[in-house]
């Protein structure tokens, strides 16, 4: 509870569980490619916060399971010291909640929802 007394938050220890499978296949000394599928299984996470503020309202989260699908195109601009990627991601979100206790018509649920990222990276390693 926080010191005015006005919200009471309530987290549940919970495991989390991943399973990965990677790999990397190399074209040339220049030119890489990474692949990624990993899927986390979320072990009954919920946290319920409540809000005894006028008016009082009620939220419980609930994770559901993520699975990731990763691929990265590497080029080694300067071999074995400079690498620029180009990375895309597809994560498919299931079963997600956020559920309002005190509103239920405020609640939401995500079932099959899907993310496309596309990002860059560039490291460079120092000797």
């Amino acid at each position: 509870m926080d010191p005015t007394g006005t919200y009471t938050s309530t987290f549940n220890s919970s495991w989390q569980y991943e399973l990965s499978l990677l790999t990397q296949t190399r074209f040339t000394d220049q030119w890489s490619l990474n692949l990624n599928l990993s899927h986390t299984f979320f072990d009954n996470v919920n946290a319920s916060i409540a809000n005894m503020a006028n008016p009082p309202s009620s939220t419980t989260n609930q994770q559901g399971d993520v699975t990731e699908f990763t691929s990265a195109l590497n080029w080694q601009a300067i071999p074995d010291r400079c690498v620029l990627s180009f990375i895309y991601s597809h994560d498919f979100d299931n079963d997600s909640a956020n559920i309002n206790n005190t509103h239920p018509a405020n609640s939401t649920t995500t079932t099959n929802r899907v993310d496309d990222i596309f990002s860059g990276e560039l490291r460079y390693v120092f000797n």
